[in-house]
Protein backbone atom coordinates (compact mmCIF):
# COMPACT_ATOMS: atom_id res chain seq x y z
CA UNK A 1 0.00 0.00 0.00
CA UNK A 2 2.83 2.39 0.88
CA UNK A 3 4.55 1.58 -2.39
CA UNK A 4 1.33 2.29 -4.28
CA UNK A 5 0.99 5.62 -2.48
CA UNK A 6 4.56 6.56 -3.42
CA UNK A 7 3.79 5.61 -7.02
CA UNK A 8 0.76 7.94 -7.17
CA UNK A 9 -1.56 9.14 -4.35
CA UNK A 10 -4.59 8.99 -6.67
CA UNK A 11 -3.67 5.39 -7.58
CA UNK A 12 -3.63 4.65 -3.82
CA UNK A 13 -7.06 6.25 -3.47
CA UNK A 14 -8.62 4.07 -6.16
CA UNK A 15 -6.91 0.84 -5.07
CA UNK A 16 -6.88 1.08 -1.28
CA UNK A 17 -9.44 3.69 -0.22
CA UNK A 18 -12.16 2.68 -2.68
CA UNK A 19 -10.82 -0.88 -3.09
CA UNK A 20 -11.14 -0.98 -6.88
CA UNK A 21 -9.12 -3.18 -9.23
CA UNK A 22 -9.20 -4.14 -12.88
CA UNK A 23 -11.95 -6.51 -13.98
CA UNK A 24 -11.28 -9.82 -15.68
CA UNK A 25 -8.43 -12.31 -15.30
CA UNK A 26 -4.87 -11.32 -14.44
CA UNK A 27 -2.55 -10.71 -17.38
CA UNK A 28 -0.47 -13.73 -18.29
CA UNK A 29 2.83 -12.48 -16.82
CA UNK A 30 1.29 -11.54 -13.49
CA UNK A 31 -0.62 -14.83 -13.33
CA UNK A 32 2.54 -16.84 -13.98
CA UNK A 33 4.42 -14.99 -11.23
CA UNK A 34 1.64 -15.49 -8.68
CA UNK A 35 1.27 -19.16 -9.60
CA UNK A 36 5.06 -19.63 -9.40
CA UNK A 37 4.98 -18.31 -5.82
CA UNK A 38 2.25 -20.87 -5.02
CA UNK A 39 4.51 -23.60 -6.43
CA UNK A 40 7.33 -22.34 -4.20
CA UNK A 41 5.08 -22.56 -1.13
CA UNK A 42 4.66 -26.26 -1.82
CA UNK A 43 8.20 -27.04 -2.96
CA UNK A 44 9.94 -25.47 0.04
CA UNK A 45 7.84 -27.58 2.39
CA UNK A 46 7.56 -30.89 0.53
CA UNK A 47 10.45 -30.82 -2.01
CA UNK A 48 8.14 -32.63 -4.44
CA UNK A 49 7.82 -31.47 -8.07
CA UNK A 50 4.40 -33.05 -8.66
CA UNK A 51 2.92 -31.34 -5.61
CA UNK A 52 4.51 -28.03 -6.60
CA UNK A 53 3.15 -28.28 -10.16
CA UNK A 54 -0.30 -29.07 -8.77
CA UNK A 55 -0.10 -25.96 -6.57
CA UNK A 56 0.91 -23.92 -9.63
CA UNK A 57 -2.05 -25.23 -11.65
CA UNK A 58 -4.54 -24.63 -8.83
CA UNK A 59 -3.50 -20.97 -8.59
CA UNK A 60 -3.19 -20.68 -12.39
CA UNK A 61 -6.79 -21.83 -12.85
CA UNK A 62 -7.99 -19.67 -9.96
CA UNK A 63 -6.57 -16.64 -11.79
CA UNK A 64 -8.60 -17.45 -14.90
CA UNK A 65 -5.84 -19.01 -17.01
CA UNK A 66 -6.56 -22.10 -19.18
CA UNK A 67 -4.94 -25.53 -18.79
CA UNK A 68 -1.96 -26.42 -20.96
CA UNK A 69 -3.97 -28.35 -23.56
CA UNK A 70 -6.09 -25.26 -24.22
CA UNK A 71 -3.23 -22.80 -24.44
CA UNK A 72 -2.77 -21.49 -27.97
CA UNK A 73 0.78 -20.68 -29.00
CA UNK A 74 -0.27 -17.36 -30.53
CA UNK A 75 -2.12 -16.25 -27.39
CA UNK A 76 0.13 -17.69 -24.70
CA UNK A 77 3.62 -18.00 -26.15
CA UNK A 78 6.48 -19.38 -24.08
CA UNK A 79 7.63 -18.88 -21.44
CA UNK A 80 4.37 -18.15 -19.59
CA UNK A 81 2.97 -21.66 -19.80
CA UNK A 82 2.41 -24.47 -17.28
CA UNK A 83 4.81 -26.80 -19.13
CA UNK A 84 7.59 -24.23 -18.74
CA UNK A 85 6.87 -24.04 -15.03
CA UNK A 86 7.38 -27.77 -14.65
CA UNK A 87 10.70 -27.66 -16.46
CA UNK A 88 11.77 -24.75 -14.26
CA UNK A 89 10.77 -26.70 -11.14
CA UNK A 90 13.00 -29.63 -12.14
CA UNK A 91 16.04 -27.37 -12.46
CA UNK A 92 15.09 -25.36 -9.39
CA UNK A 93 14.82 -28.38 -7.08
CA UNK A 94 18.14 -29.71 -8.35
CA UNK A 95 19.80 -26.42 -7.38
CA UNK A 96 18.04 -26.07 -4.00
CA UNK A 97 18.38 -29.67 -2.80
CA UNK A 98 21.62 -28.99 -0.85
CA UNK A 99 19.76 -26.31 1.12
CA UNK A 100 16.57 -28.36 1.62
CA UNK A 101 18.58 -31.42 2.73
CA UNK A 102 20.79 -29.55 5.18
CA UNK A 103 20.14 -30.82 8.74
CA UNK A 104 19.71 -27.28 10.08
CA UNK A 105 17.18 -26.20 7.43
CA UNK A 106 13.65 -25.59 8.70
CA UNK A 107 10.68 -23.69 7.28
CA UNK A 108 9.16 -21.61 10.11
CA UNK A 109 6.30 -19.83 8.29
CA UNK A 110 4.71 -19.86 4.83
CA UNK A 111 2.59 -16.89 3.65
CA UNK A 112 1.86 -15.93 7.25
CA UNK A 113 0.40 -12.46 7.86
CA UNK A 114 2.02 -10.33 10.53
CA UNK A 115 1.38 -7.16 12.52
CA UNK A 116 4.19 -5.33 14.31
CA UNK A 117 4.32 -1.87 15.92
CA UNK A 118 5.78 1.10 14.07
CA UNK A 119 6.09 3.56 16.96
CA UNK A 120 6.71 2.69 20.64
CA UNK A 121 4.87 5.88 21.58
CA UNK A 122 1.76 5.16 19.50
CA UNK A 123 -0.04 1.87 20.16
CA UNK A 124 -2.51 2.56 17.33
CA UNK A 125 0.14 2.47 14.61
CA UNK A 126 0.94 -0.98 13.22
CA UNK A 127 2.80 -2.27 10.19
CA UNK A 128 1.00 -5.22 8.62
CA UNK A 129 1.89 -7.50 5.76
CA UNK A 130 2.49 -11.02 4.57
CA UNK A 131 5.86 -12.47 3.60
CA UNK A 132 6.54 -15.53 1.49
CA UNK A 133 8.60 -17.48 4.02
CA UNK A 134 10.68 -17.39 7.15
CA UNK A 135 13.29 -20.13 7.46
CA UNK A 136 15.94 -21.23 9.92
CA UNK A 137 19.34 -22.24 8.56
CA UNK A 138 22.62 -22.81 10.39
CA UNK A 139 21.27 -21.15 13.51
CA UNK A 140 20.12 -17.97 11.77
CA UNK A 141 16.67 -16.78 10.68
CA UNK A 142 16.04 -15.57 7.12
CA UNK A 143 13.04 -13.99 5.44
CA UNK A 144 12.68 -15.41 1.91
CA UNK A 145 10.87 -13.43 -0.80
CA UNK A 146 10.28 -15.13 -4.17
CA UNK A 147 10.56 -12.96 -7.28
CA UNK A 148 10.13 -13.98 -10.92
CA UNK A 149 11.37 -11.77 -13.74
CA UNK A 150 11.92 -11.76 -17.48
CA UNK A 151 14.93 -9.43 -17.19
CA UNK A 152 17.52 -11.66 -18.84
CA UNK A 153 21.11 -10.62 -19.40
CA UNK A 154 23.71 -12.23 -21.66
CA UNK A 155 26.46 -10.68 -19.58
CA UNK A 156 29.18 -13.06 -18.42
CA UNK A 157 30.04 -10.95 -15.38
CA UNK A 158 30.51 -13.05 -12.27
CA UNK A 159 27.51 -12.92 -9.97
CA UNK A 160 24.82 -11.85 -12.41
CA UNK A 161 23.84 -15.41 -13.34
CA UNK A 162 21.66 -14.46 -16.31
CA UNK A 163 19.83 -11.63 -14.54
CA UNK A 164 20.07 -7.99 -15.52
CA UNK A 165 22.22 -5.87 -13.25
CA UNK A 166 19.34 -3.40 -12.82
CA UNK A 167 17.10 -6.19 -11.47
CA UNK A 168 19.74 -7.37 -9.02
CA UNK A 169 20.20 -3.82 -7.73
CA UNK A 170 16.49 -3.05 -7.45
CA UNK A 171 16.24 -4.33 -3.87
CA UNK A 172 18.52 -1.71 -2.34
CA UNK A 173 16.82 0.53 -1.44
CA UNK A 174 13.38 -1.07 -1.47
CA UNK A 175 10.42 -0.26 0.80
CA UNK A 176 9.07 -3.82 0.81
CA UNK A 177 12.42 -5.34 1.72
CA UNK A 178 13.01 -2.81 4.50
CA UNK A 179 9.53 -3.54 5.87
CA UNK A 180 10.32 -7.25 5.99
CA UNK A 181 13.50 -6.48 7.92
CA UNK A 182 11.52 -4.42 10.44
CA UNK A 183 9.03 -7.26 10.91
CA UNK A 184 11.75 -9.89 11.23
CA UNK A 185 13.76 -7.90 13.78
CA UNK A 186 10.61 -7.28 15.82
CA UNK A 187 9.70 -10.96 15.95
CA UNK A 188 13.05 -12.80 15.78
CA UNK A 189 15.48 -10.18 17.08
CA UNK A 190 19.21 -10.64 16.56
CA UNK A 191 18.75 -14.07 14.99
CA UNK A 192 17.96 -12.25 11.72
CA UNK A 193 21.06 -11.43 9.71
CA UNK A 194 19.87 -11.01 6.14
CA UNK A 195 16.94 -11.41 3.77
CA UNK A 196 17.02 -13.64 0.69
CA UNK A 197 15.48 -12.62 -2.61
CA UNK A 198 14.88 -15.96 -4.35
CA UNK A 199 14.90 -14.92 -7.99
CA UNK A 200 13.65 -17.04 -10.90
CA UNK A 201 14.20 -16.07 -14.54
CA UNK A 202 11.14 -16.68 -16.75
CA UNK A 203 12.58 -16.91 -20.25
CA UNK A 204 11.58 -18.65 -23.47
CA UNK A 205 14.97 -20.40 -23.82
CA UNK A 206 16.56 -20.52 -20.36
CA UNK A 207 14.63 -22.45 -17.72
CA UNK A 208 17.46 -23.04 -15.25
CA UNK A 209 18.39 -19.53 -14.09
CA UNK A 210 17.79 -19.04 -10.36
CA UNK A 211 19.63 -16.94 -7.84
CA UNK A 212 19.47 -16.20 -4.13
CA UNK A 213 20.26 -12.52 -3.64
CA UNK A 214 21.31 -11.88 -0.02
CA UNK A 215 20.27 -8.49 1.33
CA UNK A 216 21.62 -6.83 4.47
CA UNK A 217 20.57 -3.58 6.13
CA UNK A 218 22.44 -1.31 8.51
CA UNK A 219 20.58 -0.15 11.62
CA UNK A 220 20.67 3.46 10.40
CA UNK A 221 19.01 2.44 7.11
CA UNK A 222 16.15 0.75 8.95
CA UNK A 223 15.71 3.81 11.18
CA UNK A 224 15.49 5.93 8.02
CA UNK A 225 12.84 3.55 6.67
CA UNK A 226 10.87 3.93 9.90
CA UNK A 227 10.94 7.71 9.63
CA UNK A 228 9.95 7.64 5.95
CA UNK A 229 7.13 5.17 6.63
CA UNK A 230 5.66 7.26 9.44
CA UNK A 231 5.91 10.36 7.24
CA UNK A 232 3.98 8.64 4.42
CA UNK A 233 1.33 7.46 6.85
CA UNK A 234 0.90 11.00 8.19
CA UNK A 235 0.32 12.21 4.61
CA UNK A 236 -2.22 9.47 3.93
CA UNK A 237 -4.12 10.14 7.15
CA UNK A 238 -4.15 13.88 6.43
CA UNK A 239 -5.72 13.25 3.01
CA UNK A 240 -8.28 10.89 4.57
CA UNK A 241 -9.31 13.64 6.97
CA UNK A 242 -9.49 16.05 4.05
CA UNK A 243 -11.83 13.65 2.23
CA UNK A 244 -14.44 14.21 4.94
CA UNK A 245 -14.93 17.76 3.59
CA UNK A 246 -15.24 16.74 -0.09
CA UNK A 247 -18.62 16.11 -1.70
CA UNK A 248 -19.55 14.82 -5.20
CA UNK A 249 -20.62 18.32 -6.24
CA UNK A 250 -17.09 19.71 -5.84
CA UNK A 251 -15.39 20.61 -9.11
CA UNK A 252 -12.38 18.42 -8.26
CA UNK A 253 -11.19 16.20 -5.41
CA UNK A 254 -8.69 18.20 -3.36
CA UNK A 255 -7.01 15.15 -1.83
CA UNK A 256 -4.78 12.31 -3.02
CA UNK A 257 -3.30 14.27 -5.95
CA UNK A 258 -2.44 12.64 -9.27
CA UNK A 259 1.12 11.94 -10.35
CA UNK A 260 0.76 12.17 -14.12
CA UNK A 261 4.30 10.86 -14.64
CA UNK A 262 3.02 7.49 -13.37
CA UNK A 263 0.20 7.08 -15.93
CA UNK A 264 2.41 4.88 -18.12
CA UNK A 265 5.10 2.59 -16.73
CA UNK A 266 7.10 0.07 -18.77
CA UNK A 267 4.81 0.73 -21.77
CA UNK A 268 1.74 -0.20 -19.70
CA UNK A 269 -1.17 2.09 -18.95
CA UNK A 270 -2.25 2.57 -15.34
CA UNK A 271 -5.36 0.60 -14.36
CA UNK A 272 -7.03 3.84 -13.26
CA UNK A 273 -6.14 5.93 -16.30
CA UNK A 274 -9.77 5.93 -17.48
CA UNK A 275 -11.44 7.20 -14.28
CA UNK A 276 -8.59 9.68 -13.74
CA UNK A 277 -9.22 11.22 -17.15
CA UNK A 278 -13.03 11.12 -16.87
CA UNK A 279 -13.46 12.36 -13.31
CA UNK A 280 -11.50 15.23 -11.72
CA UNK A 281 -13.67 14.38 -8.73
CA UNK A 282 -14.38 10.61 -8.51
CA UNK A 283 -16.25 10.99 -5.19
CA UNK A 284 -19.53 9.10 -5.31
CA UNK A 285 -18.68 7.14 -8.45
CA UNK A 286 -19.02 3.34 -8.60
CA UNK A 287 -16.53 0.76 -9.88
CA UNK A 288 -19.08 -0.38 -12.46
CA UNK A 289 -19.04 3.11 -14.01
CA UNK A 290 -15.27 2.78 -14.37
CA UNK A 291 -15.51 -0.81 -15.69
CA UNK A 292 -13.66 -1.98 -12.59
CA UNK A 293 -14.63 -4.23 -9.67
CA UNK A 294 -14.43 -3.82 -5.91
CA UNK A 295 -11.92 -6.22 -4.38
CA UNK A 296 -10.14 -4.84 -1.35
CA UNK A 297 -6.60 -6.01 -0.69
CA UNK A 298 -5.56 -7.03 2.81
CA UNK A 299 -2.73 -9.23 4.13
CA UNK A 300 -5.33 -10.81 6.43
CA UNK A 301 -7.74 -11.77 3.66
CA UNK A 302 -9.00 -15.36 4.02
CA UNK A 303 -7.00 -15.70 7.24
CA UNK A 304 -8.16 -16.41 10.79
CA UNK A 305 -6.83 -14.08 13.50
CA UNK A 306 -5.13 -17.05 15.17
CA UNK A 307 -2.99 -17.48 12.05
CA UNK A 308 -1.52 -13.98 12.29
CA UNK A 309 1.83 -13.21 13.89
CA UNK A 310 1.10 -10.37 16.32
CA UNK A 311 3.84 -8.70 18.30
CA UNK A 312 2.04 -7.12 21.24
CA UNK A 313 5.03 -5.50 22.98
Amino acid sequence: MLRDYSRCPRYFYFRHVLGWRGAGPFNIKAAFGIAWSAAMDSLWVHADIDLAQAAFMEKWNELGQPPEDQVLMAQYPPPHRPSVCREMLVHYLRQREPLFNHPSFKVLTVEKPFAVPLDPNDDTLWYTGRCDKVIEYEGRVYVVDHKSTGQYSKSKLTGEGGFKWSFLQSFSPNKQVDGYFHYAHCVYGDRVDELWIDAALVHKEHHDKFKIIPIKRADATLELWLWETRALIQEIEAYKRQMQQIVPEDLYMAAFPRDTDACFKFNSQCTYHGPCVMWPNPTGKTPKEARLVEDRWSPFKDTDQKDVQWLKT
